[in-house]
């Protein structure tokens, strides 16, 4: 035994130093794997720690919860992995759990990335007024606290601060990831900084709905600029050449690929940026929310009433709190003079086939006005719809913009639609039903129902 102890001390520290090496080199996988064939009476706080911290590297969150659980168990007085262990609940929506634990480790270490993290999980958790709250505490010991800056931007536009949100806007530019894809071609626009007469590269930022929303302030810029040139989706390109004569764009893969030689460009600025520029009062904002459509596409005029439906963000339903249960929806609403047409982006097939075999009621889809395709055809197809139910996604955004009668289901209140509505810019077409869990849909399709008439 006192020879076998020592080559057995040996082969462990060998793995923890592959670990860490691993770990280092982001491949984090295969910590994953290594950690997870260490028998279960010999993972000691090393495997458990970078087990938990390489599932989160990958965004695993449920998966990083068991360790994390484990490890807080195991030492109450880890704050580090207390703090972990609440973004992980966070990311999970556990928001009352995480909320209590994350209080709890503030108070032992009055630590800001801890208040930090509070005031995310107010935020995500829609409960606005306590997370405007922290924030401006925070930032009051850390001015420079660019998550705060920015989370308190957010809120800023929601109660209506449109000056101070724009500054503190600009401020997210600090954050390491946002200029992944941004490339550096001219000097950036200063905050407040006039652009009368500039050669002006604009560049999207963030989802296509957001990209949408914020490049409707073209006009504004096309008034005052000498030259505008947008770096954009490529299936937004044509829809804002329709509404900004003169413009040029270009898709922003083809700009990020290095085939794009920029030149006679005095300054660039991204399209958030050129929002908040050009809307510092309500009004203004209210003003800005308008975007136009090609009227090519008519359909059939047949008494029927055409809701648009759009359940889900991003490519995929992972079914999250964002997301609408489609066959729910459509079961609580339908009747036979409803003919329902799918907005939705992504792999839907399943779901549409769900409605079809369950209740006999096709969601219908026109060819090249999908929400896959130009954007200036997908717009013409929500332009065509007397309803529009939708997550909070592109659809969203997009029928906002046209003006049409849309309802929005989501579990927190929109930020862009402002506190008690003051944003909204059409409050007698654009209502909002919050849902704030799973379990409160019935409820929520209930009142709905209730709501509409046709």
């Amino acid at each position: 035994m006192s020879m076998k102890q020592p080559q057995k001390q040996n082969k462990q520290k060998d793995k923890k130093t592959k670990i860490i090496d691993l770990f280092s080199s982001g491949k984090y996988a295969d910590v994953i794997s290594i950690c997870n064939q260490q028998p279960q009476q010999t993972k000691d706080v090393f495997y458990m720690t970078y087990l938990a911290l390489s599932y989160v590297r990958l965004d695993n969150f449920s998966a990083a919860e068991v360790p994390l659980r484990k490890l807080v168990r195991a030492n109450p007085n880890d704050h580090k992995m207390q703090h972990l262990l609440g973004a992980v609940l966070t990311s999970q929506c556990k928001f009352e759990e995480a909320l209590e634990l994350l209080v709890k480790v503030y108070n032992e270490t009055q630590s800001n990335a801890v208040l930090t993290e509070i005031s995310k999980n107010l935020l995500q958790s829609g409960l606005f007024e306590q997370a405007y709250d922290v924030c401006e505490n925070l930032l009051k010991i850390e001015p420079e606290n660019h998550h705060a800056l920015f989370n308190a931007s957010l809120l800023d536009i929601y109660f209506g601060k449109l000056e101070q949100a724009g500054l503190r806007y600009e401020r997210r530019v600090q954050h390491p990831d946002w200029g992944r894809h941004i490339l550096s071609v001219a000097p950036n626009w200063q905050h407040a900084s006039s652009l009368q007469q500039k050669r002006v590269l604009v560049w999207s930022e963030q989802g296509i709905g957001d990209s949408l929303f914020f490049l409707s302030a073209l006009p504004h810029l096309v008034k005052e600029a000498f030259s505008v040139t947008v770096i954009c989706e490529q299936r937004l390109q044509s829809l804002l050449e329709f509404n900004n004569p003169g413009i040029i764009t270009i898709s922003k893969e083809r700009a990020l690929s290095g085939a794009v030689k920029f030149s006679d460009i005095d300054v660039q600025i991204l399209a958030g940026s050129l929002w908040m520029h050009y809307s510092k009062t309500i009004d203004d904002f209210k003003r800005n929310i308008s975007i136009f459509v090609p009227d090519a596409l008519s359909l059939p005029i047949d008494g029927k009433t055409k809701i648009g439906v759009s359940w889900f963000h991003g490519k995929n339903n992972i079914h999250d709190r964002f997301a609408i249960p489609l066959l729910d929806l459509v079961t609580a609403l339908n009747r036979e003079n409803i003919e329902w047409y799918s907005l939705q982006y992504g792999y839907a097939e399943e779901e549409v086939k769900q409605v079809e075999d369950a209740l006999g009621v096709k969601l219908l889809s026109i060819e090249g006005y999908a929400a896959a395709d130009d954007f200036s055809h997908y717009g013409q197809l929500i332009n065509q719809m007397d309803l529009v139910i939708t997550a909070d996604n592109a659809a969203f955004s997009f029928s906002m913009l046209l003006g049409k009668t849309t309802i929005l289901l989501s579990p927190t209140p929109h930020l862009m639609l402002g506190h008690d509505q003051i944003l909204n810019p059409h409050p007698d077409k654009i209502f909002q039903f919050i849902n704030p869990s799973q379990a409160d849909w019935p409820e929520t399709f209930s009142l709905l129902k209730e709501g509409l008439s046709f």
